[in-house]
């Protein structure tokens, strides 16, 4: 009877003990978080969820004694129950995937201290809508808002010079977007599948449209580009069906493969001498492209450059062409050739058997011959 006496007076002490240690947490429910004290061992780090089980959390400014400075790595990651979470002033930096897949959350307040957002921060947080990103931050990660889909405007520090490779994947609602000219590079997929995306003007400094970047924004109308850019990377603007015209500075030397794939309103391009390297499939089923003029510095036409369209009729061929690929205007409209140079110079063009399958073409058009030459 003894042993069972001071065996339950024993868990009262526990349980006294226990709820002294609730009181004293006093409002910070979320002390449950864990923590690491950082080298200084004044500071400490946001380490994971703990026992915190709640989905409205605020992160104190103190865990213990040590001030909160930063958010670690994948905290939250894919902590559905979030809903909101506040997080104190202390805080500089929020690592990669922090907030990975937290699909609840609406809204979030940053700190005005914050310096660095990592990787992935709000990776598929497919509700959020509202975030303002202080102007003390300097540096951000690829892919902070990848498959934000309810995030509609955003204006980015003016410290940040570079948006990096999926920074806005799959933001559907994004309509507006705000930068500083000194931003310099864009990375490949940055605004991929923008869909309310309606125009975009490429800052001054930037000298290439990366691979993908605005594959399927399939409400881009208008799109602006600087003298710089010297490159027009893969599938830059592949499914941008809302895409009227564009025009290509000077200065570029490629226009790579499927560059304009699927842009079905687009009715006229011109590609400046500057372009050598023009990629294959660059124009594929653009079927409202009834006017192009090629480059006078392009030495070959690739595989299907040109296939499905069927609003173009004719099109200059410039001397400089010596190839052209299979299928290159396959089932594009074409009847006639207009061709720079002699009969002789276009029997030496190397041509793919199929270079002209399933085109209404008759002829070759020659400048010192203004008939017809017959193939």
């Amino acid at each position: 009877m003894k042993k069972t006496i001071t065996i339950i007076s024993a868990l009262a002490a526990v349980l006294i003990i226990t709820a002294a240690i609730v009181i004293a947490m006093g409002p910070y429910d979320e002390r449950g978080l864990e923590y690491t004290v950082n080298p200084d061992g004044k500071t400490c780090t946001i380490t994971g969820i703990g026992s915190c089980k709640i989905s409205v959390v605020n992160i104190p400014e103190y865990m213990d004694d040590y001030q909160v400075t930063a958010i670690g790595d994948n905290v939250f990651y894919e902590y559905t129950k979030l809903r909101e979470v506040t997080i104190p002033e202390s805080v500089t930096s929020i690592g990669q995937g922090a907030f990975y897949n937290c699909n609840q959350i609406t809204s979030i307040d940053l700190p005005s201290s914050l310096e660095s957002l990592g990787n992935a921060v709000f990776y598929n947080c497919t509700n959020l809508k509202d975030v303002v990103l202080p102007q003390t931050l300097t540096n951000m990660g690829w892919g902070v808002f990848y498959n934000c889909q309810k995030l509609e405007t955003i204006t980015l520090p003016d410290a940040i010079t570079t948006i990096r490779q999926g920074m806005f994947y799959d933001c559907k609602a994004l309509k507006e977007i705000h930068f500083s000219a000194a931003v310099t590079d864009i990375g490949t997929h940055a605004f991929y599948g923008c869909s309310s995306l309606t125009e975009f003007t490429v800052p001054e400094g930037v000298t290439e449209i990366d691979n993908w970047m605005f594959a399927h924004c399939s409400s881009l109308k208008k799109i602006t580009l600087p003298e710089g850019i010297t490159r027009i990377g893969q599938r830059a603007f592949s499914s941008c069906t809302a895409l009227e015209g564009i025009s290509i500075p000077s200065g570029v030397k490629e226009v790579a493969m499927y560059a304009f794939y699927e842009c079905k309103k687009l009715e006229a391009i011109t590609l400046p001498d500057s372009v050598t390297d023009l990629g294959v499939y660059a124009f594929d089923n653009c079927t409202a492209l009834a006017s192009i003029t090629l480059s006078k510095s392009l030495t070959e036409i690739g595989e299907r450059t040109f296939n499905e369209c069927v609003a173009l009729k004719e099109i200059e061929i410039p001397v400089s062409v010596k190839k052209i690929g299979p299928a290159a205007f396959v089932h594009a409209g074409i009847e006639a050739f207009y061709y720079e140079g002699t009969a002789e110079q276009w029997d030496a063009v190397e041509k793919a058997s199929t270079w002209d399958a399933l085109t209404d073409f008759t002829k070759v058009i020659f400048p010192d011959e203004p008939g017809s030459l017959g193939e």
